[in-house]
């Protein structure tokens, strides 16, 4: 009786945690999707109505943020990178994770093949081919990850920097599109707030 009430806090502390985060997502949507509609239509831009729906919102917010120029190149749609990154990388980590679970299934078909034969050492087990491409594997899928999360969250500030240039003074935009990376809900405020500066 006493363990069963314990598991009960357990899930309603969980529940109440979900329920947070679902709120605070919901919000976020919501006073972003404000925000980047009142930019677009204060500024003339065709279907500002895209900020409010998943995925064309965030080419909508590339639109916004027109094209982005380098030292020597220009970009003039950062909308179809910021959606193309994240389909690109899901694929190839897809292709990742497929070659690690071929190397396991390899390396546990070896292992019960060994275990029948059993006059072969515990390092043998684990040694060979197998092993070999499933932890070169799972470190490409490593440093793949951590590359295209980092090329993603570049190309995300940029394109809300120079969305911010236009609203705020200085590098205040740079700090702006920094902490829209690392705090929560941040991004979603800010553009709520900018939507009404000339």
């Amino acid at each position: 009786m006493h363990e069963s009430s314990g598991l009960a806090i357990v899930l309603l502390i969980y529940l109440l945690v979900l329920g947070v985060i679902g709120i605070a997502a919901l919000a976020s949507y919501i006073l972003q999707g404000i925000g980047m509609y009142t930019l677009g239509k204060k500024r003339g831009m065709r279907y500002p109505w895209l900020a409010f729906i998943p995925y064309a919102r965030v080419y909508y917010q590339g639109e916004l943020c027109g094209p982005l120029a380098f030292k020597e190149r220009q970009m003039d749609n950062p909308g179809i990178w910021l959606l193309v990154i994240p389909i690109a990388s899901g694929v190839i980590t897809g292709i990742f994770t497929v070659i690690v679970w071929a190397g396991v299934l390899a390396n546990v078909v070896r292992v019960a093949d060994y275990a029948y034969n059993s006059y072969y050492t515990f390092y043998d087990m684990f040694s060979g081919f197998g092993s070999g491409i499933m932890l070169l594997a799972v470190l490409g899928l490593s440093l793949f990850t951590l590359a295209a999360a980092a090329v993603q969250k570049t190309l995300t500030v940029l394109v809300n920097r120079q969305i911010y240039k236009r609203y705020t003074d200085g590098n205040y935009a740079v700090t702006h599109a920094v902490l829209g990376i690392f705090v929560p809900l941040y991004t979603a405020i800010y553009f709520f707030i900018i939507r009404n500066r000339e």
